[in-house]
């Protein structure tokens, strides 16, 4: 629970150094903190009865707002990750809690499973929501692991299958609970329930299962993968706080994922450092220097007179910022200290 909250942290900062959302991202950095602090301090709470009333009050409060954070940043940051396919992703797995809050009114907040014909509203749109997550989402992982997964995830969820349909009278106490927080709503028996509805969800699973973990096992999209794996652990139920910061991390992350990383600091083009790096290696006997794209980083490095010697340059904002450093071994001369290195910034403007 506390290290999800730290991610949830971490992200919002993020956002709040991003610009280019503009002023909306204050308010959405402060309501997802203060949702984060509320559902931390409930989690805390929990092992005190003494104060159980004042920690539902706080995991209500902090589920509401960190949940409400979900669209709110979806919707300035859509701009943003018009490049990425998360954003719709977002969306779509919005819709399942919407409806579960919707159906069960301000007690969801606290873990009240949808009951009566509501949780076939709810059933229906995580079908839907699985589906179309299966469809319009394709993790870039390679098409033999790909169909090796789907495989797995079948088999498993082929299992599962047979033993609600044979054994979920047996494994009810142990499992109804665990089956409850995951989707939000009471399994009934499969007595009670039609074989198409059964299958339609085996279906929704598989889906759901294929698709984080194809994302998981992705170079490119394991932090996607890793934002669908927490959305699924923290499920539908919000039985908990931990459950609920399951859910606002990965809900956040998921948003987060779809926006460009940061842009590294390229330097001004008006004044370069490469010559001048360029003229440090031959005045020295050095190799020419080693320029980074867009001269980010510019470095001159080898060894005169058997002394170590690195020079290097980085764009920090405005300003060049220059480290050298220079080692220097001497077998004979003990009475000097034998590997001194110096260290310098010179902080020049462009």
């Amino acid at each position: 629970g506390f290290l999800a909250a730290a991610t949830s942290i971490i992200i919002l900062i993020r956002w709040l150094r991003m610009t280019n959302l503009g002023s909306w991202r204050y308010a959405i950095a402060s309501t997802g903190t203060l949702g984060v602090l509320a559902l931390a301090i409930a989690h805390t709470a929990e092992t005190q009865p003494e104060i159980a009333p004042w920690t539902e009050h706080m995991q209500r409060f902090g589920t509401a707002l960190l949940l409400g954070t979900w669209p709110a940043a979806l919707a300035v940051t859509w701009r943003s990750s018009s490049h990425s396919p998360t954003r719709w992703i977002a969306a779509i797995l919005a819709v399942p809690w919407i409806v579960r809050i919707a159906a069960a009114g301000p007690n969801a907040l606290l873990g009240e499973a949808v009951a009566g014909p509501r949780a076939n509203w709810l059933g229906s749109t995580i079908v839907i929501s699985a589906i179309a997550l299966g469809i319009f989402y394709r993790p870039r992982v390679r098409g033999g692991i790909r169909i090796t997964l789907a495989i797995v995830v079948a088999l498993f969820c082929l299992w599962l299958r047979g033993q609600y349909d044979d054994r979920f009278g047996h494994l009810e106490s142990s499992l109804s609970g665990l089956l409850e927080s995951f989707f939000g709503f009471a399994i009934p028996y499969p007595a009670y329930v039609a074989d198409w509805r059964v299958s339609l969800m085996t279906v929704a699973v598989f889906f759901i299962l294929t698709t984080v973990a194809s994302a998981l096992v992705s170079l490119q999209d394991r932090k996607t993968g890793v934002a669908l794996m927490l959305l699924t652990l923290g499920g539908l139920g919000l039985g908990s706080p931990h459950l609920a910061l399951l859910v606002g991390t990965g809900a956040l992350m998921l948003v987060d994922s779809g926006l460009p990383g940061p842009t590294p600091r390229v330097a001004s083009t008006d004044q370069p450092i490469a010559p001048v790096a360029a003229e440090l290696a031959q005045q020295l006997g050095l190799e020419p220097p080693i320029v980074l794209e867009h001269e980010s980083v510019v470095a001159v490095e080898g060894s005169v007179e058997n002394c170590s010697v690195r020079w290097r340059a980085r764009a920090k904002g405005d300003l060049w910022e220059i480290q050298l450093s220079v080692g220097s071994f001497h077998v004979a001369a003990r009475r000097y200290i034998c590997c001194q290195t110096h260290r310098e910034r010179l902080h020049t403007t462009r």
